[in-house]
């Protein structure tokens, strides 16, 4: 990839009317909301700011939260949520997506069981994902936010999420600068029925991510409108049709990573660099989001192809995916696109220890095998009486498969859990407390 470049785009067919993959793992801010409608139809437009992998799942519920980041439970009747599924091929960062639209369908769980209706009286919008996919616990009642917006209140924080009309703020969005409030008033029910980012006066152009974030947050550059919709916000919505790009400040030729037995060999290498500090490696595990591993300073501005190597060791087996956070010195920062490796099975399988140990309600584990294989796992209790099937079929090579035991209805004492494949047999005690 010789330049990464960061592109708003939306179909010129119409701002609401546009007829076994990896997923991203977003974190707060890595997702903007700039448009929030009440009146007829209701909608919403939301871009990522980071590259999104084909089926990639983000929700958006126009349920309240608390400050802790729970919805209530449970949200209902005109509080509901809607699902999108990044299509084949992926979506660009910058990329501008209109609720209704394309990848969109209605989503219920045990926590979020009503409609989705934006309310005339002002209301909220919560991009979150699901915190843990491997569990059976539904999205709605662990869900990792993204972005937030109100159009009911200036109030950040201390409204009712409970009132169909009302919200707190989650501290994990405040915090990271991704929630933004936008109403006539401070009052918990100063709304405008529609809320949308002025792009017609600010510019749709930016030089970063983290520059996109901070205007998308920033209360001064929004317009506010009720029933019937204003020319101002209107045309505001036609800018939104504009084409900016976010350029990286480094003109990044490769990177690629290497796997050396439990070690895995990063490199990159730049043809010229303008203002940059340097690269922030990430790294997203098998069962975690993404962590930073090391900074590695850059070369400031230089027209001089430089090349960098950093080597994270002692990994597990298991498949990793890397990217470069490339921060400018006055803070801006840009993603790279990500590279997978996988380290691979020296051993016929890798049955980790359940966890918690002992456990009160639940405990999580892994099996991981080193060729696709018909593999059985089973918890028993000590007279050999088999309390639960985990997994019957086959697991795929080298992946991790996350499995998870609910002992809520065991009584205490110790059990036993079972893995059986084509050449091996494997145990994990697991013992019950209350």
């Amino acid at each position: 990839m010789k330049r990464g470049y960061f592109v708003l785009v939306l179909s010129m067919l119409g701002l609401y009317g546009l007829p076994a993959f990896a997923q991203t793992t977003l974190l707060p801010g890595e997702l903007a909301i700039i448009n929030l409608q009440g009146d007829k139809p209701d909608a919403f437009i939301f871009l990522p700011l980071v590259d999104l992998d084909a089926g990639t799942i983000i929700y958006f519920t126009d349920c309240g939260s608390s400050a802790a980041g729970a919805f209530p439970s449970p949200c209902g009747g005109t509080e509901g949520a809607v699902r999108y599924l990044a299509p084949a091929g992926g979506i660009t960062a910058g990329t501008v997506i209109p609720f209704p639209g394309p990848n969109f369908s209605t989503y219920n769980d045990s926590r979020i069981t009503g409609a989705f209706r934006v309310g005339k009286r002002g209301d909220q919008i919560f991009a979150f994902q699901d915190a843990n996919p491997a569990n059976a616990i539904p999205p709605g009642a662990e869900p990792s936010f993204i972005f937030g917006l109100s159009s009911a209140s200036n109030a950040i924080a201390d409204c009712d999420e409970t009132d169909i009309n009302q919200t707190d703020a989650p501290t994990v969005l405040t915090g990271a600068g991704a929630y933004l409030a936008f109403g006539a008033g401070s009052g918990c029910e100063d709304e405008f029925q529609n809320i949308i980012f002025n792009a017609l006066a600010v510019g749709f152009s930016f030089p970063s991510p983290g520059a996109a974030l901070a205007a998308f947050t920033n209360p001064a550059n929004w317009i506010g409108s009720s029933d019937p919709l204003t020319t101002a916000y209107m045309n505001a919505a036609l800018a939104i049709t504009g084409t900016g790009n976010f350029t990286l400040p480094v003109e990044l030729t490769s990177f690629e990573a290497l796997a050396d037995g439990n070690n895995v060999l990063l490199q990159w290498a730049t043809a010229s660099e303008t203002n940059n500090a340097g690269f922030s490696v990430e790294m997203q595990t098998p069962v975690q989001g993404w962590q930073e591993l090391v900074f590695t300073e850059g070369f400031g501005t230089t027209n001089t192809p430089q090349q960098y190597r950093h080597t994270v060791a002692a990994l597990t087996p298991g498949t990793y995916h890397f990217r470069l956070r490339q921060v400018d010195f006055d803070g801006a920062f840009a993603y790279s696109p990500q590279v997978e490796v996988v380290i691979g099975l020296t051993d016929s399988f890798r049955l980790t220890a359940p966890y918690p140990n002992p456990t009160t309600s639940e405990a999580s584990f892994s099996l991981m095998v080193p060729r696709a294989q018909e593999v059985s796992v089973a918890v028993y209790d000590l007279l050999g009486r088999q309390v639960a099937q985990l997994h019957e079929g086959n697991l795929e090579a080298h992946h991790a498969k996350a499995l998870m035991m609910d002992t809520t209805n065991l009584a205490t004492g110790l059990y036993l859990i079972r893995a059986e494949g084509e050449a091996f047999v494997a145990t994990q005690r697991l013992v019950v407390a209350r």
